[in-house]
């Protein structure tokens, strides 16, 4: 992964969703961190997809590490953030591929 910006909506700290806590932020903040922001080819499952923007492949040890939470918990707020449609997430035995569905959230 390449080093840069990414922005986020301050809104996203009235959200009682993606700031439940500290933890969910942190999650949050991964996914936004490492998800593609252009197009690009990767492997899922054995097969050559195309990433589109917002959407990431990686897996609940390595959100973990990153994150410096257990893998059970990670597991828990990936099921919470999938619960209130915030993410979709598509398992395989070793990876999943998360999609953002970022909440619309009005100018400021």
């Amino acid at each position: 992964m390449k080093h840069g910006w990414f922005k986020m909506n301050r809104a996203i700290f009235t959200d009682e969703i993606l700031c439940y806590n500290s933890e969910y932020l942190a999650v949050w903040c991964y996914l936004c961190a490492n998800a593609a922001f252009k197009a690009r080819q990767a492997r899922f499952a054995g097969e050559l997809i195309t990433l589109q923007p917002g959407q990431l492949i990686t897996g609940r040890k390595v959100i973990a590490e990153a994150t410096k939470l257990s893998e059970s918990k990670v597991q828990r707020i990936l099921a919470f953030f999938e619960k209130a449609k915030r993410i979709s997430q598509v398992t395989s035995t070793r990876h999943r591929l998360i999609s953002i569905l970022e909440p619309e959230y009005p100018e400021s």
